[in-house]
């Protein structure tokens, strides 16, 4: 049984398909908070989870990288395909409602922060940017990823990520000074 992702990778593409359980077990997690992060439901953030590695097992024959990270960052795109397929097809309200809480449940941001309205006043702003804009902030942000590897499974160009996420939060510093600070500094 093959012991790293890469070895699961090559086995899988040799017809070891229960080498699969080696990829899903080192990317699970992660997946799932970038889903969480996402959507308000955990129970809907599991079923998109679920269904970005189905798609993945569905599609892994045609998948061509060996190594750890060309595999997350392919895990991530087809999470981040199939979250938007989910937002137009459910037509939720697009809200990133208790972000702070779920980004680590251990830290209650909300309860950092003295003013609660002001907590609600970033959220709707988070709220009110673009898709790509929430998707290169929660991945820099909540998760920690480098431009690079947000580049890579946005297709963005490095530079076009560091400038999305530079002006949005600019934005977000401009009608909330020091919030931007905050951000970064619980979550980074």
């Amino acid at each position: 049984m093959p012991r790293s992702v890469p070895e699961a990778v090559r086995a899988f593409h040799s017809g070891d398909t229960e080498a699969f359980g080696i990829i899903y077990d080192a990317f699970v997690d992660s997946i799932y908070r970038f889903c969480r992060y996402r959507v308000d439901d955990p129970e809907r953030a599991e079923d998109l989870t679920s269904e970005v590695f189905f798609k993945a097992l569905r599609s892994f024959s045609s998948f061509s990288g060996d190594t750890e990270d060309a595999v997350k960052y392919w895990l991530y795109r087809i999470a981040r395909t199939t979250i938007i397929d989910a937002y137009r097809t459910d037509h939720p309200s697009d809200s990133i409602d208790e972000t702070f809480e779920r980004a680590d449940d251990s830290v209650d941001v909300s309860g950092a922060v003295a003013d609660r309205d002001l907590v609600a006043q970033v959220r709707t702003l988070v709220d009110e940017l673009p898709e790509d804009a929430r998707t290169i902030l929660i991945l820099r942000i909540w998760e920690g990823l480098s431009f690079t590897e947000i580049a890579e499974i946005t297709g963005k160009s490095v530079d076009n990520c560091k400038q999305i996420a530079s002006r949005n939060l600019r934005k977000i510093r401009a009608e909330f000074p020091g919030v931007a600070l905050l951000l970064v500094l619980f979550f980074l």
